[in-house]
């Protein structure tokens, strides 16, 4: 894991309203940033036990572009809607 945590510019612990929030800022700031959350779910104050999505993808102005999980649906039009048509490499 570690790693990992060493290609990111800046380490967030937690990924609650303030991880989430500091993590769009830095990314509307150029800044590459990686969330580490330890709880496999989280306490909602209204929805009550939460479980955290498999996968998040953070549009370019640091909103949420798309969540899901392992079978990705949706995936693929979310990233060419926002980073362009697919290129062959």
């Amino acid at each position: 894991m570690s790693l990992l945590l060493s290609e990111h510019e800046v380490v967030i612990a937690g990924g609650g309203p303030t991880g989430i929030m500091l993590a769009g800022e830095l990314k509307l700031a150029g800044v590459d940033a990686a969330i580490v959350e330890r709880r496999a779910n989280a306490e909602h104050p209204a929805f009550g036990t939460v479980t955290p999505p498999a996968a998040v993808l953070i549009r370019p102005d640091g909103y949420v572009a798309w969540v899901g999980d392992l079978d990705k649906r949706g995936l693929a039009d979310m990233m060419s809607a926002w980073f362009g048509p697919p290129t062959a490499t």
